[in-house]
């Protein structure tokens, strides 16, 4: 009880010296309940905006970059794009899941079809 009357007396002694340090440690504590309220709902923004707009991701050939010099009258023209497109790689199932083992890769689906003797291969992920 004794600690407590003196620490009583000590305060009412200082009350200018008080009354600041009271307000300093207010303005302290109001500044770091906002940064966290900033903070908790900057991180809630960031989540739901990850959430909502989902990416995919495709991975294909530019066929059409490949054709831009072609020139059908001339026959080394469609040799030579003849010989491109036969010397295009195909994506291999191991390329494939060397992609889809990314942390940043979701789901992922394959396809592989024909159209007119020439095939495409187009890897799809979700990320």
């Amino acid at each position: 009880m004794y600690i407590l009357k003196n620490a009583w007396i000590s305060i009412k002694r200082n009350k200018g010296r008080n009354i600041l340090i009271g307000i300093i440690i207010l303005i302290i504590a109001c500044t770091c309940t906002i940064t966290l309220a900033i903070k908790n709902t900057a991180g809630y923004l960031i989540d739901s905006y990850k959430n909502a707009y989902d990416k995919e991701v495709t991975i294909s050939f530019d066929r059409a970059n490949m054709m831009k010099d072609f020139d059908p009258s001339q026959t080394e023209g469609r040799e030579s794009a003849r010989e491109k497109f036969d010397n295009i790689e195909n994506f291999t199932i191991s390329d494939v899941e060397s992609f889809a083992d990314s942390d940043y890769i979701e789901s992922y689906y394959y396809t592989f079809f024909f159209i007119k003797n020439t095939f495409y291969n187009s890897v799809c992920f979700a990320c």
